[in-house]
């Protein structure tokens, strides 16, 4: 069965296989509004958990950078 069609792929024919996959998933994503809408969602989220934590009297700090507005939130986001 060496030859046979069980063992028709070997492993560079997987890796080709597995490239094309991957750049095919990432033109489609990026064609869609998936990812925009994602950022959106996560500001969104984020800037909740920012007005949440100015209510209770707390800071938001971001790898070592206070956050004191949303415009702040953006700026270290993207």
């Amino acid at each position: 069965m060496d030859n046979g069609l069980v063992n028709r792929f070997e492993g560079s024919d997987y890796n080709k296989i597995k490239r094309k996959i991957r750049s095919d998933l990432k033109g489609q994503i990026e064609k869609d509004d998936v990812m925009k809408n994602a950022q959106n969602r996560l500001l969104t989220e984020l800037s909740n958990i920012y007005i949440l934590s100015t209510s209770m009297g707390w800071k938001l700090v971001y790898n070592e950078t206070e956050i004191q507005n949303t415009v702040d939130l953006e700026k270290v986001l993207f």
